[in-house]
């Protein structure tokens, strides 16, 4: 990718016995989807959001007194029909006509690029939608912000009942290289286990299966006393600033500041099993998102009679040093990784050291540091706990024979909870600084002149977008407490009741991490309550982000199903 320059922005040894691996991949798995189900981009303009002290919750979850569980488990809630539920899991006719419909939507061209989109597309795709879900839009009060924005508001009786809101995105990311797809993109094609094509997994999945659960909701004849309201964006793989961030702000106009019960966005794998335990990761926060841009201007001239270094060379200098110079991993207690581990710990059987370590990584740095070590050494599982840096574009010089007056190094960073958009800032400014001192160069950070320009030249440091990890949302509270129920019932007793014979045994359910963002980076004032989760899961195999995309049928089914019986459960 090749990015234009942005304007300057504000900156406002355990255990004898080895520890088994199998519970290490399958946190790992969940790391890829989190980033592969949430988007790629970078905003090219002012977009710049200050550093929130809001987004470090003073929530601690995961302390509790020694006598207590660390991941409390809570009984199942049943859902109200259960025989409409069995009928949406298992009915074939039904099965039928629900992967044609999502098809539908799959054959419906909503690709989105980092350059300058046609949203125009997307009245043709609300129109798609209306077509196969008329009782849904014939029963919603529809809005639509910023022209293309789609939300459906399903009022409810009681209106002291904060209302839910349930997200997806209608855009994809572009199809690529056709010659590398087995299946056409845009084909929606079905073939009785899987429906493949262009946003079939990401996430025209979730958007239909919202519509489809209302579809069943208002076929029952259930009378809603909680509002129900579904939103969906046009632009979450570029950054939602145009879609989700208008639903945000109209929600938060129509329902106030903090006052929904709960979103419910794309996000962590519902069902994952790690060692001999079922686990449904809850996302509850993500990481933070910081690009900056280093730019070097020196002299320029004839290659034949050069100084002895060039912009090139010294941007070279300055990403060597800071390559070299990691983060350091943290992990602190309110971090929703650390609840996550903890429950793997309390429940899965690992290593008996390491679970030691895991649970008492709130009390004891020695401990909490250990299990910092263990998670380093695995490239997928580091990032987890360790923010990350990756020097992503440069650009630099405009022919051979030519010294090169300007260059720039455009860098990515995912800060981890525990860090802050200021400590980015500060290590670049630092290694900045060691060559601007060592070659006599200038620094010029954010506007302000740090060292004086010089004839050698100068060093420019530009934040380009900054957004502060979220806030977290509580884990283990009342909220929490029939959300985690209401999923039990439904994976325990419904989709795969030969799995929980045992009295003991039980889907565990515990926070987690995204390392990428998603369109609910703009609903942080909408609610305490946001959770980065779906319904089924489809393996890494099933193409996010990458060619051959599909979507196992029985996945979407659970999408529909499972919020059929939370809308019932608790609306």
């Amino acid at each position: 990718m090749s990015e234009k320059l942005l304007p300057q922005s504000t900156f406002d040894g355990f255990a004898q016995r080895k520890p088994s691996t199998a519970w290490k991949k399958s946190l790992a798995t969940f790391a890829i989807l989190s980033a592969a189900s949430a988007s790629v981009w970078l905003v090219l303009g002012h977009n710049c959001l200050k550093f929130n002290s809001k987004s470090v919750s003073t929530f601690n979850s995961y302390a509790a007194p020694p006598d207590e569980s660390l991941c409390p488990s809570f009984p199942q809630i049943a859902f109200t029909d259960i025989e409409q539920s069995k009928f949406i899991l298992n009915d074939e006719s039904f099965r039928n006509v629900s992967a044609l419909k999502l098809s539908k939507a799959v054959q419906y061209d909503t690709q989105v690029d980092d350059g300058d989109p046609d949203f125009t597309k997307f009245e043709g795709f609300h129109k798609v939608l209306e077509e196969q879900y008329p009782t849904v839009f014939g029963n919603a009060t529809i809005f639509k912000p910023n022209k293309y924005g789609l939300v459906l508001e399903f009022k409810g009786s009681d209106e002291s009942l904060q209302p839910i809101v349930l997200m997806a995105h209608q855009d994809t990311v572009p199809i690529g290289d056709m010659a590398k797809w087995t299946r056409d993109p845009l084909g929606g094609e079905y073939d009785g286990e899987k429906v493949y094509g262009r946003g079939a997994m990401d996430c025209k999945n979730l958007l239909v299966g919202c519509l489809g659960a209302m579809e069943q909701v208002l076929a029952s004849g259930y009378k809603l006393k909680r509002t129900v309201t579904l939103t969906f964006g046009f632009d979450e793989e570029i950054n939602g600033y145009r879609g989700a961030k208008h639903n945000a702000e109209f929600l938060i106009d129509r329902y106030g500041e903090k006052n929904v019960y709960q979103v419910i966005d794309e996000g962590s794998p519902a069902f994952l099993k790690t060692e001999d335990k079922y686990f449904s990761n809850m996302g509850t926060s993500e990481k933070g998102y910081f690009d900056i841009a280093v730019d070097v201007v020196a002299p320029g001239g004839h290659s034949s009679i050069p100084y002895d270094h060039t912009s090139i060379g010294y941007i070279s200098k300055f990403i060597v040093g800071y390559e070299d110079d990691q983060f350091s991993p943290v992990m602190p207690n309110i971090s929703p990784m650390l609840g996550n581990l903890q429950c793997l710990a309390e429940h899965a059987d690992i290593n008996a050291s390491l679970k030691s370590d895991i649970l008492k990584a709130h009390l004891d740095e020695a401990s909490n540091k250990r299990v910092l070590d263990y998670m380093t050494k695995d490239r997928l599982t580091k990032y987890l706990v360790q923010t990350s840096q990756a020097v992503d574009i440069i650009e630099g010089g405009e022919k051979i024979n030519s010294l090169p007056r300007n260059t720039t190094v455009i860098i990515n960073h995912r800060i981890a909870i525990g860090d802050s958009p200021q400590d980015v800032m500060d290590k670049i400014v630092k290694h900045a600084t060691i060559v601007a001192k060592k070659f006599n160069l200038g620094l010029i950070v954010d506007g302000t002149e740090v060292i004086p320009t010089t004839e050698e030249g100068f060093f420019n440091v530009r934040p380009l977008y900054i957004l502060a990890s979220a806030p977290i949302t509580p884990a283990f509270d009342e909220l929490w407490e029939k959300f985690a129920g209401h999923i039990r019932y439904f994976y325990e007793e419904l989709v795969h009741p030969e799995l929980f014979t045992d009295e003991s045994s039980q889907i565990i359910i515990g926070p987690g991490l995204m390392t990428a963002n998603t369109d609910t980076r703009h609903y942080w004032d909408v609610s305490d309550h946001i959770f980065r989760w779906q319904p089924g899961f489809d393996g890494l195999e099933a193409g996010i982000h990458n060619v051959n995309e599909y979507i196992h049928i029985d996945t979407h089914l659970q999408v529909i199903a499972f919020y059929f019986g939370y809308i019932l459960g608790i609306c």
